[in-house]
């Protein structure tokens, strides 16, 4: 099988050791420390107490350290915040040399991206094939958002990341920071903006509006030429034409997104009915 193997440059990677690196992180984040094993990632996020993005990342285990695979971006930051809850938990943080690889079409078990079998697996070791322009590339061929590129700090609400759909939250954890905001959204059915995957007409530059006749309704995101993510409401996926400037956009609905999507639209629609009658 062929290997498109691509060294993640904008990847680094925190170490947490201690015997209470675990439990530690289990008051913090969005999913279930307990499923993390050699070999295997966890995704996750690291939430303000409302319910808002400020760091994701992968997790897995190695020699009885937790290793952390983040945003070069945000590495010295989410250290900082890990810092600041650490107190007197047993636990050390420190600066990893390790390298992360994504593996775009080698899909076994061990090592696989928990957001999606189509984005393959991530490693700590390979051989580059491939150059981080592929990554993107294929990512957004598939509508996977991304980190510090999709998400909003302190302004995207961890939802409408898609998070529970790529398997980035357990709702069944019990508390973490954030944790009520975004198990009321869930329940409720309140999800009202999501990540959703749009084909432009032409190239079109991250942070763009983008209207619906004169109203601002969300803007663009990461891009690779004309494919793009929008931050959108789901009720106005269906508009046409919607406009980042002067180009055109084209929503589509990968798969693991479609049954969600229509069936948020439906519940909207239902709602409108209700409140003019």
């Amino acid at each position: 099988m062929s290997d498109r193997c691509i060294q993640l440059i904008d990847r680094r990677v925190l170490i947490l050791s201690g015997e209470e690196r675990k439990s530690f992180l289990q008051g913090l984040i969005t999913n279930d420390v307990n499923k993390i094993a050699p070999e295997r990632w966890l995704y996750a996020g690291l939430l303000t107490p409302q319910g808002k993005y400020l760091y994701d990342f992968f997790i897995t285990e190695v020699d009885d350290a937790l290793l952390l695979d983040c945003s070069e971006v945000h590495l010295t930051e989410l250290k900082r915040k890990l810092m600041m809850y650490k107190l007197r938990s047993k636990v050390e943080i420190s600066d990893s040399d390790n390298t992360i690889f994504a593996h775009l079409d080698d899909t076994p078990e061990a090592w696989q991206d928990p957001r999606h079998p189509a984005m393959g697996s991530r490693r700590l070791d390979g051989t580059p094939t491939a150059d981080i322009a592929a990554y993107l590339s294929h990512r957004l061929a598939h509508g996977i958002p991304d980190g510090p590129a999709d998400f909003l700090q302190d302004k995207t609400l961890w939802l409408e990341t898609n998070a529970d759909l790529l398997n980035g939250v357990d709702f069944e954890k019990g508390c973490y920071v954030g944790q009520e905001l975004t198990a009321r959204m869930r329940y409720r059915g309140k999800v009202r903006r999501r990540l959703i995957p749009v084909q432009a007409k032409a190239d079109i530059p991250p942070g763009t509006p983008i209207k619906f006749g004169e109203r601002e309704i969300g803007d663009v995101r990461s891009t690779n030429g004309q494919k793009a993510l929008a931050n959108l409401k789901v009720e106005d996926i269906s508009k046409a034409p919607l406009m980042a400037g002067d180009v055109s956009l084209t929503p589509w609905l990968p798969d693991w997104l479609e049954a969600t999507v229509i069936k948020s639209q439906e519940e909207a629609d239902n709602g409108k009915k209700k409140e003019a009658v």
